[in-house]
């Protein structure tokens, strides 16, 4: 396994190959002697098997590294066992010796070892390995034993690592095998991996398999192996090829692996093949490859081609991936380099990656640079751009180093990221070097940027650098974040860090945070906390979130603590809160808990409320409770919210409950409600319900509310019947309505309802209005409406602005 990378990064789309795709008996045979329509065995007979395939010597005698001696299968799993000692695996040297050494009989037991590690990531990293392994040295054994998997996404996962050894070990017969699989994405993943180790051997016959393959180019990055392997080979060859291939995501692949193999031998030859062959979109991204791989191994000549090249994005763009290369060897010439480019955007940009490349490399190296450069623009650009990584890499040599800068912005966020950091790895010392900044905007800066680092890994010292702020908004927006850092990781200490705060605005904030976490996960302690909040509307709130919480989480549990709270505002609160909850769920007990803690008009509201949720979903039930309930006012509103949650899905069942409801405020505002959905699905029946009610203010507003949504959906249709209305005030209300529906938006069509209203006066005033806001639309088509209508002539000068 020494040569094959644990991870194929030049094959991608691995992981969507199982999604799904059943193995089992629909996959051909391994061997040349059965026949394709042979089932593929889940246990194939070891005579088969053994004749089929090459010899395990083979494969074990080519990829055995140093070590020659085979551990004893109990050391394999006992060294499996203790990688849930670790927090990840890595495929390491000595991991790649023991895979080495694991045979085909070994191999069974191993991953039953492995499926008993605890760590998901840990195990799924060695499981695909030993199937991997299982691959190169017995594949029909490997695939039957993937077979007998539990789970689909399982099985596939294992045949694919099991294909990927075998096709490493051997491409040609990997793929046979692969041809007689049915089209789809198992067969497409199988194709692209062997694609990828044909290509290292023989990339010709890796081209043409896969361009007679058909393979999707988004999933499978086959073709830059292909011809990296065949341009190292021979790049004129390769080049010739990839130039003949169809514009396309392919071609392009193919000629950024040509240039670099040609740049590493030749880079004037291979940027003179980009100028005779690439297009327009590809010459970018295929003199760059050039340049960068030029730029390895002779840095000067790269540079120097690149600052010929006329000033522009173009350019920039190469002289900051020659920078990056460099930088990854030489960081100081880089720099040095840089610096000495044409002042610009094109020399910061440069400068910032080389230093970017530089910091997470060697940041002590790239610190002592920095600070030896004089002061200004210079220093301070590239103190920017190594900040960050300095101040992770050792926050207190970037500390140091932020004292030799200027006051300034730089200063300001290299201090501030590296007291950050630094208060991560060492607390009090953050607290300590915090006094190296001067008292005032940068200190603040600082200690809110600490506390932000330590809020949720260490909320009690992230509240001592808050309680260092002055008080304010710097200092309230801290301790929020402490509030937040306590709420998430220990609720109960962040309780006692309360008592420690003043009362105040950023007390109650922090207290709802905490408070609002800990009531779901210990009602109780957070219940004895809001005991001690003084009366009003901060204890209210309080009241309320430990209410939804503990209802949610325990009904009878949360139903005892509030028959033990006092009579009283929070009692209340609590009460509706609770019942806000349980409506939907269960009504009956939400109904309850209102009827014994409330009284008077607040009860007959929530009752309401909750009976309209009921009837949202059993209509029945919470009618027949309804009638139940005594006559008088509270019955009525509960009738009045009842028919609002009909009103959406049986508009007619909803009038005749609201014909029911006494005249009055709760029969006027359900009407109201249950017009309002029924016109939007059928306004005629709608218009002849609203027809039938006697003169009045609830005819009125009913019409109204007609008019404007049927003028809205259907002007013509709601013109057609405002014309059928007797004249009375309730039409003209209803004309109002509607034209000031489609003023705005469709003037012309409001226009001619304004011929039904009675009043001569109200029909001028409603004609002004109108013009007004046709006027700013429509000017032409508004001065010819305004000429012909019975608006004085005074007032329709002064509309106009004539004289």
């Amino acid at each position: 396994m020494s040569a094959k990378p644990l991870l194929l990064a030049g094959v991608v789309g691995i992981v969507a190959f199982a999604a799904g795709i059943m193995v089992g008996p629909r996959l051909p045979p391994l061997f040349r002697g059965t026949t394709a329509a042979a089932p593929f065995s889940a246990d194939p007979p070891p005579r088969q098997r053994a004749a089929a395939l090459p010899p395990v010597s083979a494969a074990l005698g080519r990829d055995q590294l140093e070590s020659r001696t085979k551990p004893a299968l109990a050391t394999v799993e006992a060294k499996i066992l203790e990688l849930d000692r670790q927090a990840d695996w890595v495929f390491t040297k000595e991991w790649e010796v023991i895979m080495n050494t694991l045979d085909p009989a070994d191999l069974p037991a191993a991953l039953a070892t492995a499926d008993k590690l605890a760590t998901r990531s840990i195990r799924e990293k060695l499981v695909a390995a030993l199937f991997s392994r299982w691959g190169e040295c017995d594949p029909a054994g490997g695939i039957a034993h993937a077979q007998k998997l539990g789970r689909a996404v399982d099985r596939d996962a294992a045949v694919t690592k099991v294909v990927e050894g075998w096709a490493y070990t051997n491409p040609e017969e990997a793929l046979g095998w692969v041809r007689q699989l049915p089209a789809g994405s198992q067969r497409d993943t199988a194709l692209a991996l062997v694609i990828h180790f044909l290509a290292l051997r023989d990339p010709e016959a890796a081209l043409s398999l896969a361009e007679g393959a058909s393979l999707n180019p988004n999933r499978v990055n086959s073709f830059m192996t292909i011809f990296a392997s065949w341009a190292a080979a021979s790049p004129a060859a390769a080049a010739q090829k990839a130039a003949t291939l169809p514009a396309g995501a392919q071609r392009t692949q193919a000629m950024q692996a040509v240039v670099r193999a040609w740049a590493a031998r030749d880079p004037q030859a291979a940027l003179g093949w980009v100028d005779q062959v690439a297009g327009v979109g590809e010459r970018r991204v295929l003199v760059e490859a050039a340049v960068s791989q030029w730029a390895e191994s002779n840095f000067t000549a790269a540079s120097a081609y690149v600052l010929k090249l006329p000033a522009d994005d173009q350019r920039a763009s190469f002289i900051n991936s020659i920078a990056a290369r460099l930088a990854s060897t030489d960081p100081s010439a880089a720099m040095n380099w840089a610096r000495a480019l044409p002042a610009g955007l094109s020399q910061q940009h440069a400068i910032s990656q080389i230093a970017s490349v530089w910091a997470a490399s060697d940041p002590s190296g790239a610190l002592s640079y920095a600070q030896n450069l004089p002061p200004g623009p210079e220093k301070e650009r590239l103190a920017a751009s190594l900040g960050s990584q300095l101040a992770m890499s050792d926050p207190k040599a970037a500390l140091t180093f932020a004292q030799s800068l200027a006051p300034g912005k730089n200063r300001t966020e290299l201090m501030t990221n590296a007291l950050g950091q630094l208060a991560r790895k060492d607390a009090e010392a953050a607290m300590n070097s915090i006094q190296l900044v001067p008292v005032g905007t940068d200190r603040n800066r600082a200690l809110q940027g600490i506390v932000n680092a330590l809020a949720y890994d260490d909320p009690r010292m992230a509240a001592a650098f808050a309680a260092a702020l002055p008080p304010g908004r710097s200092q309230s927006e801290a301790l929020n974040a402490v509030a937040n850092g306590y709420a998430n990781t220990d609720p109960k200490a962040g309780l006692e860090w309360l008592q420690t705060l003043p009362e105040g605005n950023a007390r109650r904030q922090a207290a709802q945070q905490i408070v609002g976490r800990l009531a779901s996960t210990d009602p109780h302690a957070a219940a004895a906390f809001a005991d001690t909040i003084p009366p009003g509307n901060v204890r209210d709130q309080m009241i309320g979130t430990i209410a939804s919480s503990w209802v949610a989480k325990d009904p009878a549990s949360a139903t005892v603590w509030l028959n033990q709270l006092p009579e009283g505002t929070t009692r209340q609160v609590a009460a509706r809160t609770m019942a806000s909850q349980l409506a939907q769920s269960n009504p009956r007990e939400a109904i309850g808990i209102i009827q014994s803690v409330l009284t008077g008009p607040d009860q007959a509201s929530q009752l309401s409320n909750i009976a309209q949720r009921w009837a949202g979903t059993d209509s029945k039930a919470a009618l027949d409770w309804a009638y139940g309930q005594s006559q008088g006012p509270a019955r009525n509103q509960v009738m009045a919210g009842i028919a609002s949650a009909l009103a959406q899905t049986d508009p007619v069942s909803a009038a005749r409950l609201v014909a029911g409801i006494p005249p009055g405020n709760e029969q006027s505002n359900a009407a109201q409600n249950v017009v309002a959905n029924w016109v939007a699905n059928d306004p005629v029946s709608a218009a002849t319900w609203v027809a039938t009610f006697p003169p009045g203010s609830l005819r009125e507003n009913t019409l109204s509310v007609v008019a404007a949504q049927w003028g809205h959906a259907d002007p013509t249709g709601a013109m057609r019947w405002l014309g059928t209305l007797p004249p009375e005030p309730a039409r003209d209300r209803a004309v109002q309505a509607y034209v000031n529906q489609l003023a705005y938006q469709s003037p012309e069509l409001a226009a001619p309802a304004l011929a039904y209203l009675q009043d001569q006066t109200q029909r001028n005033l409603a004609t002004e209005s109108l013009a007004r806001q046709w006027l700013q639309v429509d000017r032409p088509a508004a001065a010819a409406w305004l000429a012909q209508s019975a608006l004085p002539e005074d007032r329709k000068r002064q509309l106009l602005g004539s004289p």
